[in-house]
């Protein structure tokens, strides 16, 4: 008998494009996670954050959306990062405690019948300096113009590109340090990712995030993130929470 020979090749490249088309079934649990995650938001506000650590304020998010807002769980380990931690856009929780003046970022997602939300949220502590409004109004400009610019045909390097531009229009461009989106889905971060020269088509049923952020180091960072889908050929937000600065007395 001669011997056989077997190739082997990964699935994983067409899973991956089949899932980037999201059904009408699957759009409406994404959009439940998304209606999670802003409950969560506005419940934080609810608290008294400055003398609350990190790390208690992540695992309130945790506790909360699974046994308040009906959460399978989370889509990650949430983020907490207050004053100089938030120029970390990876920020571990820490034991340091909030204080009056800080910016604090609030950066978690709720995962809903195997699906992932993602929002990001910053606020601020008492009065806000002139610097954080400033920039604050920077990088919801630079979310909001790339919001207006998805819709069916263009490309994921596009947005990247839309939300880039604003940033550096002001002159922060080298402090806006990571890509500007990922797609949605079953996994947190999935095709397709909104990142600089990404030639995808966005198409409809697409969902992922606009997460643009500033981030100054040994001061603060700022980053507003939504869950958008591909609807009608438009973009039309999962997420609705708040977005001016919200100032936490």
């Amino acid at each position: 008998m001669g011997t056989r020979v077997y190739s082997l090749y990964s699935l994983s490249p067409v899973i991956s494009e089949l899932r980037e088309i999201k059904d009408e079934d699957e759009i409406k649990v994404l959009k439940k996670a998304a209606k999670i995650a802003d409950k969560m938001f506005y419940k934080l506000m609810d608290e008294e954050l400055e003398g609350k650590s990190e790390k208690e304020l992540a695992n309130m998010i945790e506790y909360m959306m699974k046994n308040e807002f009906d959460a399978d769980g989370v889509s990650f380990d949430p983020i907490v990062a207050s004053g100089p931690n938030g120029a970390n856009p990876h920020h571990t929780p820490s034991t340091r405690k909030i204080r009056k003046g800080d910016v604090v970022i609030f950066d978690y997602g709720a995962k809903y019948l195997g699906y992932c939300s993602d929002i990001t949220r910053t606020v601020v502590v008492g009065s806000p300096s002139e610097e954080v409004k400033k920039v604050y109004e920077i990088v919801k400009e630079s979310q909001e113009t790339a919001f207006q610019q998805v819709k069916e045909g263009i490309t994921a390097g596009d947005i990247d590109s839309a939300a880039r531009n604003v940033i550096a229009k002001y002159g922060y461009d080298k402090y806006f340090i990571h890509r500007t989106g990922h797609g949605l889905g079953i996994d947190v971060h999935e095709e397709p990712y909104i990142s600089p020269g990404n030639t995808k088509l966005l198409k409809e049923g697409m969902v992922f995030t606009i997460e643009p952020g500033i981030y100054l180091h040994g001061k603060f960072g700022i980053r507003i993130e939504d869950d958008v889908v591909v609807l009608n050929k438009k973009g039309v937000r999962l997420t609705e929470a708040e977005r001016e600065l919200i100032i936490v007395d």
